[in-house]
């Protein structure tokens, strides 16, 4: 996942740091603005100091170089996006969440199956013993597609917040929304 923030960039810098602790140090800070430096060790140790503006509270985040981090992928120029309504997707992942098996280890069924025939959009879940189907009216064109559980919860978790149209397109491993 990826988001654009504003923020007043005071010195140039790139770290990579685990987004889950992150997010725990920020929510622990009061409202309000926050810092975000970069910071390196005698020992080539990278963190990140994340304190809060006008406020003692501070962290300290370790992290890695940014250039140790994998790219993320991106939509090839020209891409073909499609786009369609953001309920119809939330009420697709809410019918075959609950379906999905939890077992990592079985990747293809600790997913959920998009396709679409052009009239419909499908999704289907399933663990081994249930197996739910979910289909709805919307013209898109989607070769099948295996969205990992865990992606499933974060979409569904960022479709709470979304109305109106969603924006979608799909590469051989990747898929945009």
């Amino acid at each position: 996942m990826s988001v654009d923030i504003d923020a007043t960039i005071e010195e140039p810098g790139v770290v990579a740091l685990p987004a889950k602790d992150l997010y725990e140090r920020i929510r622990a800070m009061p409202d309000g603005p926050i810092q975000i430096r970069r910071m390196v060790a005698d020992n080539g140790a990278i963190s990140a100091l994340v304190k809060a503006v006008g406020a003692a509270r501070k962290y300290t985040v370790a992290g890695l170089d940014a250039t140790d981090y994998p790219t993320l992928p991106t939509p090839e120029p020209g891409a073909l996006w499609q786009t369609f309504p953001a309920g119809a997707l939330r009420h697709l992942l809410d019918s075959v969440q609950p379906a999905v098996s939890l077992d990592e280890t079985r990747s293809h069924i600790n997913s959920a199956l998009l396709f679409g025939d052009g009239e419909h959009l499908t999704a289907v879940g399933t663990d081994g013993h249930r197996l739910t189907k979910a289909r709805v009216a919307v013209k898109v064109t989607l070769a099948d597609t295996l969205v990992p559980l865990r992606a499933v919860g974060e979409v569904r978790r960022l479709l709470d917040k979304q109305s109106g149209e969603v924006d979608m397109h799909v590469t051989k491993s990747v898929l945009f929304l």
